[in-house]
């Protein structure tokens, strides 16, 4: 098993982006079965405007992340595999800064916290280790 999981040659940086990558799976999974529901929980600053169209995007856009992600946990010294998942991360902060900020669907409490502190640490982290991994 332990063959199929990214090198941790290059630190655990790779790591963090299988987990998200998967966990990221689960979420859209749950999305596309669940109609608006579990949508509903991460726009829970107004969970009457998510709609089931809504949460099917919700759950497209999370599968195209989790594949950028899963493509840079085991390509992380490629340059433009980096910078994809990395702007993949501003994406999607900056989608939830403005639903908590400017638009007040979301919240910063619950499952809705989970978005912001995923995509922070991992900005922060590749940010921080970019020369690292791309020398």
């Amino acid at each position: 098993m332990f063959a199929y999981l990214p090198s941790l040659q290059h630190g655990w940086l790779p790591a963090w982006m299988l987990l998200v990558s998967v966990t990221s799976f689960g979420n859209s999974l749950q999305c596309f079965l669940s109609g608006r529901k579990v949508s509903a929980r991460v726009y829970n600053g107004k969970p009457t405007e998510v709609t089931e169209l809504a949460s099917r995007f919700f759950a497209a856009w999370t599968t195209a992340s989790a594949f950028i992600r899963l493509y840079a946990a085991y390509h992380i010294t490629n340059g433009p595999i980096y910078d994809l998942a990395w702007w993949s991360y501003v994406i999607a902060l900056g989608h939830y800064v403005s639903e908590v900020f400017v638009f007040g669907s979301a919240t910063l409490r619950g499952p809705a916290a989970a978005p912001y502190v995923v995509a922070t640490k991992s900005l922060l982290w590749m940010t921080l280790q970019r020369a690292n991994y791309l020398g």
